[in-house]
């Protein structure tokens, strides 16, 4: 019989009505992005004794808020512990700007999306402390880490680890993220294909969207599929609004929602959205392709220095990511930066055998949203 999921117990306290609302906002928040993500047993409401809530879960994590106001602000306070020893694993505090008692959402979201991640990172990392045997829970977590790595053998193992998780347990959501493997390694290393099956992008996307119509998850990525694959730039934006508007903490489907803003036009929307997505992603996995995306949505505005900023910081993050590379090399030559711009070429001929500037002006190179800016041209001149 499968590893029952590990389970996560929410109890807080707090001094102040508004308090009560923050946390209540908050659980609810990381409660519907854990769920979209992969089956975490959760017990809210839990006041001081966990255990009452969820007298069956032995295993997992407690998620222990504490909310203090001020005049002009709330201090919110998060200690993730072991269910069963009650040690702390992790500490971290948020402040909650207000006025007139109305709460800030940015900072709301903020703070919900790095406990997201605080959740996930401590479950990768702790395991052995909290005594969680592989379940697809674990599986799945693994595989969207790896995911960001972008190199084949990442990728790979991502893919395998999510089928695992969908063998144990049939979540839509794991096909969904099998899809979007694929579709970064059609545009990281050309090929869509991974090695040992004949799965494709387009069955495993309709595949989830069928069973998962309303995922978050899902529904981002078909916006970034339906683009990819010459789709409705329309349709791919009416899938990612939806997407963030059920999830407002995924960052990856924020970043999503920028390109295909930029892509339709809406140049400073798409600039805000995918700042949006990198102050939500902090330090995850997920960096790299966010900058990578706030990237894409300054070189469109024809804000070069800052377009090379976050290349050069995606790269930084992970150095065998070659989307940033291919646009690095693309602002050097715009620049006339002649130095940076060899080194960039030379670096992406190790990434890429036989690479040459040149072909990124074939209509076949995967440099889809690039060939729409006026960028572009510092290519063929």
């Amino acid at each position: 019989m499968p590893e029952a999921a590990p389970a996560i117990f929410f109890q807080y306290r707090t001094n102040v009505s508004s308090g009560d609302r923050l946390v209540r906002t908050i659980i609810s928040l990381t409660t519907s992005a854990l769920l979209d993500f992969t089956d975490f047993s959760i017990y809210h409401e839990l006041g001081s004794d966990p255990a009452n809530a969820g007298r069956s879960a032995k295993k997992g994590l407690i998620v222990a808020l504490a909310a203090f106001g001020s005049r002009d602000r709330l201090e919110l306070h998060v200690a993730l512990k072991n269910f069963q020893s009650s040690e702390i694993l992790l500490m971290q505090n948020f402040s909650i700007c207000r006025k007139e008692e109305v709460l800030e959402q940015g900072d709301i979201e903020l703070a919900s999306s790095c406990i997201v991640e605080a959740i996930l990172n401590t479950m990768k990392k702790s395991l052995e402390k909290l005594d969680i045997s592989d379940c697809a829970t674990t599986f799945a977590n693994r595989a969207r880490n790896l995911v960001f790595r972008f190199d084949k053998a990442a990728l790979l193992s991502a893919d395998r680890y999510f089928q695992a998780a969908y063998e144990l347990a049939p979540k839509p959501q794991y096909l969904a993220w099998r899809a979007f493997g694929r579709t970064i390694a059609q545009f990281q290393h050309r090929t869509p294909e991974l090695p040992g099956d004949n799965v494709s992008v387009d069955g495993l996307f309709h595949e989830a969207i069928s069973e998962a119509p309303d995922s978050a998850t899902v529904l981002g990525i078909g916006a970034h599929i339906e683009y990819l694959r010459g789709g409705s730039p329309r349709n791919s934006l009416s899938l990612a609004k939806r997407a963030v508007k059920y999830d407002p903490l995924n960052s990856v489907n924020l970043a999503i929602l920028s390109n295909t803003e930029l892509i339709l036009g809406d140049l400073k929307s798409s600039r805000a959205s995918s700042l949006a997505a990198l102050q939500l992603t902090g330090g995850s996995e997920a960096r790299a392709f966010t900058e990578f995306f706030c990237c894409m949505s300054a070189a469109a505005l024809g804000e070069y220095e800052d377009a090379t900023n976050h290349a050069e910081a995606a790269l930084l993050l992970r150095p065998s990511f070659v989307a940033p590379l291919r646009y690095l090399i693309t602002l050097h030559k715009q620049a006339g930066r002649t130095a940076s711009y060899d080194r960039s070429v030379s670096r992406m001929r190790v990434l890429e055998t036989g690479f040459t500037p040149a072909q990124m002006l074939d209509s076949n190179y995967p440099v889809t949203t690039l060939r729409r800016l006026r960028l572009f041209d510092a290519l063929v001149t």
